[in-house]
């Protein structure tokens, strides 16, 4: 065999084991929390075990906060993960009109001014701390149901927060979401991304709360950065949500809701040096109670954790 082919397998199998970025253990979870609390329930155990104690993103969709609160939520997250030796990753989750299709995260008090209040006071407080922020879960491929002004607004949102992450937050690798691999066509993600500032985003991040295998949702991720090419001359890192993708999805239409014999999926990976996954959608934690376009499966209200959905997923039932 020629020496630089053998080398380069060598390399490639090499950078498949690469160590993944050591994410920060939120000891306040959801699922922590309720394992606290739960000590004598034989569902402790496998939870604390299977999912509290696995780095998972944190969610912050509180729009309603005050700066206040807010600073100190972050300040002191920051402190925490500097203790760890780790490093915080952050799913911002709080545009207007969001989750317009789905409706079973849909929050109606947030406005364009508020948002871009929220999103000043976040970059100030986070400054030059190293950490990585998933921007707006669906808000692209999730588009088509609001209206022309609406869309705009949404287009001009996310560029304000790339753009002020940027400026304010300039070791922030940010994450502009692309929806998943069933959702819409990889050209029309990567036009989608283009419009939002991913020339100015350090990647996009595919399969939030999802469930899709990871092998084919990164062939997608491949097929979007290949239109960024020809269409920008942007080549942009993947981020792929893997919490809840160890069975991939059922293939029923629209059961994104609470899916049932799903189950948790690899732990955060560095695949290769442009190619991420990570949990990002806590398992355990509701997708909704109710849903027009979908079954629930009887969860609770979006964000709640449920020991039995967590239990499914660690067994895959």
């Amino acid at each position: 065999m020629n020496n630089k082919i053998l080398l380069f397998l060598i390399s490639s199998c090499y950078m498949g084991d690469i160590m993944a970025t050591n994410y920060f253990v939120d000891p306040q979870s959801s699922s922590a929390l309720w394992v606290e609390k739960n000590k004598s329930d034989p569902r402790a155990e496998p939870i604390n075990k299977n999912i509290a104690s696995v780095p998972t993103a944190i969610w912050l969709s509180s729009i309603q906060e005050s700066e206040f609160e807010l600073t100190q939520k972050i300040t002191n997250y920051i402190a925490q993960a500097e203790k760890q030796k780790t490093e915080l990753m952050f799913v911002v989750y709080g545009l207007p009109n969001r989750d317009c299709s789905g409706q079973a995260s849909a929050d109606n008090s947030a406005d364009k001014q508020r948002y871009k209040t929220w999103i000043d006071t976040l970059a100030t407080n986070i400054s030059d701390t190293k950490m990585t922020i998933i921007l707006e879960p669906d808000a692209l491929a999730d588009i088509s149901c609001l209206t022309e002004a609406q869309r705009s607004e949404r287009i001009n949102l996310i560029n304000y927060a790339v753009s002020k992450f940027k400026t304010k937050s300039p070791n922030v690798h940010v994450y502009l979401d692309a929806g998943n691999m069933k959702w819409v066509t990889a050209k029309e993600m990567a036009q989608s991304l283009i419009s939002a500032g991913i020339k100015d985003a350090y990647g996009f991040s595919l399969n939030i709360s999802n469930y899709h295998a990871t092998d084919p949702t990164l062939k997608y991720g491949n097929d979007i950065n290949q239109y960024l090419t020809e269409l920008a001359n942007v080549q942009s890192n993947i981020m792929i949500d893997t919490s809840r993708n160890g069975n991939g999805a059922s293939g029923l239409p629209n059961d994104w809701c609470n899916s049932t014999g799903r189950k948790i999926g690899d732990g955060p990976k560095d695949i290769s040096a442009t190619v991420k996954t990570a949990w990002i959608k806590p398992p355990g934690e509701s997708d909704g109670d109710f849903s027009p376009s979908a079954d629930c499966h009887g969860g609770p209200k979006a964000g709640v954790f449920s020991p039995e959905l967590a239990m499914k997923l660690i067994e895959g039932k």
